[in-house]
């Protein structure tokens, strides 16, 4: 199943820590996303972010998400959370999980309070300057909407780009205005050019797989997680997965139940669809019951205490008086382990500037300023046997691929001594394509033909460029003081004479500007 909204701004994720994944009502009219298994969908919500050169931290404060449908408006998320997109160049962070009614959807509001963006200046120094948004609450209408079934298994991700978003900021007074640049998808499993990074503690290791709970979200390394269990994963390791030490070497020691680890994977769905649990097989508050998914109900086996289950079988789950523990909805293939706090391990983005010698097993690799390394020259990064090595659209490649000239980003501890060369000892390497920084283009609508996709634009200068929007998305803004939304549209329906906005490249043989995304404003 493959669905999806486009959106201006940061679409709905559900429940950040405080808020919780269960839904709610409030005063507004708003209804519970609460329902007994057979009833609701799980949604498990993910999001990502493209890379931004501009900027090292977009830090956004986020209070409120709600769905709306036919059926009223469903409260995803309401608290406080601060989030550092910029954080999320390459992988998913799994937020939370969220119950939801069936039925159909058409948009996302999401309430906003605060942008902080840092850079740095010419000396290095950082620099913070506080963003607005164009107004609190960000609407967000989808062109077909979507439908969410009964005991559905799926995945929201929120793929952010604020290096578009980044572009269409305005300054005024002192001010920066900035309006992100977001696309969100609904997958039945998630797509594989994504990683996802999970910080949490070990618990139930049983052979090869353990349940990790989360306690601190990647782009939030300040504010601990709630602890609830709708923050647990099955984590399932195979022969090829490295397992290292905070200090960067490979670890000597098996796993043991209470470490604090970082997960880098895959992540997917254990189940296609809910288990329909029949009213009053659910167990008494503390108990547990092994729910076998190929038994009737009536051959299940009687409740006992959640803490007397030490093992599930492979056709089994694990339900409580609430319903389905989440740990057994959503699983990772795990890749690398790094053993330690969030903190143990950094991640460098850089140039490699040699091959891997294959005595050594190093290259030499020139890190990127602004990341805490004060080099004057390259530093070597050190691999090991089971360090990791994947191209950024999720191929697995090897140290031949790790080539002079190619842009990379490394997970390393920087290990300094005074009797050996200091030394980024890796675990995790990631290798950059060729992907191009897209151009940008302002003006006001002159003409427009649906069947050809050629917009006729005058720029401020008062040149004239036609934009081939054939296979564009195009996205109608509209902004007020109580909302701002976009609508994604088709060509026909874009007015004529007013502000256009296209993201894309120059055509050197037409001449032609050729867009990948535009967006118009409502007059």
């Amino acid at each position: 199943m493959y669905k999806w909204i486009v959106v201006l701004f940061c679409a709905f994720f559900a429940a950040c820590g405080g808020g919780g994944g269960s839904g709610g009502t409030d005063d507004s009219g708003s209804v519970s996303s609460s329902a007994s298994s057979d009833t609701y969908a799980k949604v498990g919500l993910v999001f990502t972010d493209a890379t931004s050169q501009e900027y090292k931290s977009a830090e956004v404060t986020f209070t409120k998400a709600e769905l709306v449908g036919d059926d009223g408006r469903v409260t995803l998320f309401s608290g406080e959370q601060t989030l550092d997109l910029l954080k999320l160049p390459d992988f998913y962070e799994f937020v939370d999980t969220a119950e939801v009614p069936p039925g159909d959807y058409q948009s996302v509001w999401i309430t906003a309070t605060k942008v902080t963006l840092t850079t740095e200046d010419d000396s290095g120094n950082d620099v913070v300057k506080e963003a607005k948004l164009p107004s609190g609450v960000i609407k967000v209408l989808s062109k077909s909407g979507f439908s969410v079934a009964p005991g559905d298994v799926l995945f929201l991700e929120i793929d952010f780009d604020m290096n578009k978003a980044l572009k269409l900021t305005e300054t005024g007074n002192g001010k920066i205005i900035l309006r992100p640049v977001v696309f969100a998808n609904i997958y039945s499993q998630p797509p594989r050019d994504k990683f996802i990074r999970l910080h949490g503690v070990v618990e139930n290791i049983e052979g090869l797989t353990f349940d990790l709970c989360q306690t601190q979200l990647i782009t939030d390394s300040v504010n601990p997680l709630s602890g609830s269990e709708e923050h647990c994963f099955n984590i399932v390791t195979d022969e090829a997965t490295g397992i290292f030490g905070s200090s960067g070497l490979p670890l000597e020691e098996d796993l043991q139940e209470g470490d604090s680890i970082t997960v880098i994977g895959r992540l997917s769905a254990m189940l296609s669809s809910l288990p329909d649990i029949p009213n009053g097989q659910l167990p008494p508050p503390g108990m547990c019951r092994i729910w076998y998914l190929d038994l009737e109900p009536g051959q299940q086996l009687a409740p006992v205490d959640c803490d007397d289950i030490d093992a599930v079988p492979e056709n089994a789950v694990v339900i409580g008086h609430e319903g389905l523990k989440t740990a057994f909805l959503f699983s990772v293939h795990a890749y690398t382990i790094e053993e330690g706090p969030l903190t143990a391990f950094s991640r460098y983005s850089g140039l490699v500037m040699t091959p891997v010698d294959e005595i050594s097993s190093q290259f030499e690799f020139d890190v990127d300023d602004g990341q805490g390394i004060d080099a004057t020259s390259s530093l070597p990064v050190q691999l090991f046997e089971k360090t990791r090595i994947f191209s950024d659209d999720g191929m697995e490649m090897g140290i031949e691929d790790v080539t002079a000239g190619r842009s990379a980003r490394i997970d390393a501890v920087f290990s300094i001594s005074d009797t050996e060369p200091d030394v980024l000892r890796s675990p995790f390497v990631l290798l950059a394509g060729d992907a191009e920084d897209q151009d940008m283009l302002e003006g006001t609508v002159v003409t427009l033909d649906e069947l050809s996709g050629m917009i006729e634009v005058q720029t401020e200068s008062l040149e004239t460029v036609i934009v081939d929007a054939g296979e564009a998305r195009v996205f109608l803004i509209t902004d007020s003081e109580s909302a701002f939304s976009s609508e994604e549209i088709s060509l026909s329906e874009a007015p004529v004479g007013t502000a256009i906005e296209a993201f894309g490249e120059e055509d050197e043989l037409s001449g032609n500007f050729i867009a990948e995304v535009v967006f118009i404003k409502a007059e």
